[in-house]
């Protein structure tokens, strides 16, 4: 759901997510644990609470996140900065305009809780 409280830039869709939700889990977590045998059906369930060592590695089960969409002569350095600076994953997609995606390392220090970035 998207949280009316995050002042979030018009380009991005800010969030408050599961943290199982992210790709970035299937890593952490490993993906057996995210995603079962693929060729098994498998109930969906809306509500479902991890178990009580999954909350352990995860931490706080929900949290702040940004997905972007990085257009052609877009200035991403702005685009940084306008964040939600207690964000913890985000996520930026290239749109097929664009042939380089530019990050520098200083434009991301002032968001000290992030913790995934990724780049498609």
């Amino acid at each position: 759901w998207e949280d009316i409280a995050i002042i979030c830039p018009n380009q991005c869709v800010c969030q408050y997510e599961p943290f199982l939700d992210l790709s970035i889990a299937r890593w952490i977590l490993g993906a057996s644990k995210v995603v079962q045998n693929e060729n098994e059906e498998q109930e969906i369930v809306e509500n479902e609470v991890p178990l009580e060592s999954e909350a352990h590695a995860v931490g706080n089960p929900y949290m702040k996140s940004v997905t972007c969409i990085i257009q052609a002569e877009m200035d991403t350095r702005s685009l940084l900065g306008s964040l939600p600076q207690d964000l913890h994953a985000l996520t930026l997609l290239s749109s097929g305009a664009t042939h380089r995606v530019i990050i520098y390392t200083e434009d991301l220090s002032p968001l000290s809780e992030l913790t995934t970035l990724e780049i498609r």
